[in-house]
């Protein structure tokens, strides 16, 4: 289950749950999330408001909040505002809160190294033990896009396989597979300038995507030069007067040293790169 609306109110206010109550039973809150704003007077938190084991069980695991968490109450916390045990159990386990989007640093009932930057939220070492896959197609309850996404619940989510692209680099940015149907449901084709290697990726709301990466090979140039002999197998940076290949009015530092097979004068030498660099 997840939630992703505004949720403002007086008492035990949470982006997905009020009260978990535990009173006589058990109340457990598992592969569940929240990304909506949060806002009380009196207990407030980014999941759950008030996870109250007071003569019960009341239990969450593996389960997030990213919504900003705000209120006047002093029971305010990234994922649950209050977690309270008196004669019961109050258990939470596996579960973070963004530490940067809620605007809060600490939880109820949780440690603080459970509150993750944006950053560790969107990667998968974040959540181990969670049933999570980082490729598509899988049976997994949660799928993540290395990256790019918070974990998201497979469920809701359509199996899509996407043909791999491979391109050069151009200077522009270049765009792998099916960009209308990811548009049409709220996912990102695989897209970048630079060389490297690129993934689509999806919302909630869209796709489990099969492959669909965009790798950008490095585009290839020519350097050309002379100088005279003089004994040695030694190439200067600076005997290169030709650089060929670049893309339009890019430019290319060379810098360092390389060598060629032997000292003696001679035509079309192959130089071995050696500590020859590029910026």
């Amino acid at each position: 289950s997840y939630a992703t609306g505004a949720v403002s109110g007086d008492n035990y206010v949470g982006g997905l749950v009020g009260l978990n109550d535990g009173d006589g039973g058990t109340a457990t809150i598992t592969n569940s999330y929240a990304t909506g704003t949060v806002s009380g007077s009196n207990i407030a938190g980014g999941l759950v408001g008030w996870n109250d084991g007071d003569y019960g069980n009341a239990t969450i695991n593996n389960s997030y909040a990213t919504g900003a968490v705000g209120g006047s109450s002093q029971d305010i916390g990234g994922l649950v505002g209050r977690n309270s045990d008196v004669g019961g159990a109050a258990t939470i386990s596996n579960s973070y809160w963004d530490k940067e989007t809620t605007g809060q640093s600490t939880s109820g009932g949780s440690d603080n190294s459970a509150g993750k930057t944006t950053a560790e939220m969107m990667q998968a070492s974040t959540f181990a033990g969670w049933d999570l896959a980082a490729t598509g197609g899988s049976s997994a309850v949660w799928r993540i896009y290395e990256g790019h996404t918070n974990p998201l619940l497979r469920s809701f989510l359509t199996g899509l396989t996407l043909a791999d692209t491979t391109a050069t680099y151009n200077g522009a940015t270049q765009t792998g597979a099916a960009v209308p149907i990811l548009d049409a449901r709220g996912g990102t084709a695989a897209s970048g300038r630079n060389a490297g290697v690129y993934i689509a990726y999806s919302n909630q709301q869209g796709y489990d995507i099969t492959d669909g990466t965009l790798t950008i090979d490095r585009k290839a140039i020519n350097l050309s030069g002379s100088r005279s002999y003089d004994g040695t197998t030694t190439v200067n940076n600076d005997i290169f007067s030709s650089m060929s290949g670049l893309v339009g009015s890019e430019k290319l530092i060379l810098s360092g040293n390389g060598k060629v097979a032997d000292k003696n004068v001679g035509v079309d030498k192959t130089v071995d790169v050696g500590d020859l660099a590029l910026a």
